[in-house]
């Protein structure tokens, strides 16, 4: 596990391989002392998935917690992210050994090329894994 530190609070922490696919996860730490959901992205490395997190988090500090279906605009390049709820957490285990168990979470799922998500038909097979079902 890889660790970021972040200025406001907060810092994005990164496993390996998670899920059943064994794609990387980034993740915060730190939201919840906020008072808001931790942020999650799968699939991607390196600055992408940093870049990613930390748009999503300070949009998430300025204008509250993001919910399960809800889209973020210009997060992703130029397009929007889709927000799904984490049911299992222990995918955060940074997050969950400051926090406990009971932290809430959230997966930021990104479009592909076309701007479609992984339930609409989207062109890059498994290279994201969503940890919940599709938001609706």
């Amino acid at each position: 596990m890889s660790k970021h530190t972040i200025a406001d609070g907060w810092r994005i922490a990164t496993v390996a391989a998670a899920g059943q696919l064994g794609l990387p996860l980034s993740y915060t730490v730190g939201l919840t002392g906020h008072g808001l959901p931790e942020l999650a992205v799968q699939g991607l490395t390196g600055s992408r998935a940093k870049d990613l997190l930390t748009t999503a988090a300070e949009y998430t500090i300025t204008h509250g917690e993001p919910l399960g279906g809800q889209r973020i605009d210009n997060t992703f390049g130029e397009l929007a992210v889709a927000v799904i709820d984490i049911d299992d957490t222990t995918v955060l285990p940074e997050a969950r050994e400051i926090y406990g168990p009971l932290i809430t979470a959230r997966q930021l799922i990104w479009p592909d090329p076309q701007g479609l998500m992984p339930w609409q038909g989207w062109s890059l097979g498994d290279a994201q894994e969503m940890l919940a079902g599709p938001p609706f």
